[in-house]
């Protein structure tokens, strides 16, 4: 499983994520990941993991992009086995989509001086070492 760096630049208003950093197999697979952990996309649009049953998003996304070919996808490197299996463990018991988010940056306020708060799950950052 590789780590992804996905970032926005076209959606910079406020309470909107312009990155995260992301567990796939593929570019294109991670490209379909929303920073928050609960959406994915599919045929063309948004999908929510609503109790285990993947529903179309009815509502407007105003927190990160409206379409996955404005996002920037970069390779980090893979990650390791240790890695892999701590974040399982612990990613089953926190996420809809439990093997996706490691960390993504949230813009949230709405006065000029926006605040950046960075999402982590309470997990070990030595964990996040990369095999390269």
């Amino acid at each position: 499983m590789n780590l992804y760096k996905l970032s926005q630049s076209v959606n910079n208003g406020y309470d909107t994520f312009d990155s995260c950093v992301v567990l796939a197999d593929t570019k294109e697979e991670a490209r379909c990941i929303h920073p928050n952990g609960d959406k994915l996309w599919k045929n063309g649009k948004w999908y929510e993991n609503r109790n285990g049953d993947e529903q179309p998003v009815e509502y407007n996304i105003n927190d990160w992009v409206h379409n996955v070919k404005d996002i920037r996808v970069e390779f980090l490197g893979r990650a390791n086995r240790d890695f892999l299996q701590t974040w399982s463990f612990h990613c089953n018991k926190y996420s809809n989509y439990p093997w996706r988010i490691v960390c993504a940056s949230f813009n949230a306020g709405q006065d000029n001086a926006r605040r950046r708060s960075y999402r982590m799950f309470p997990l070990r950052l030595w964990a996040l070492s990369l095999s390269i």
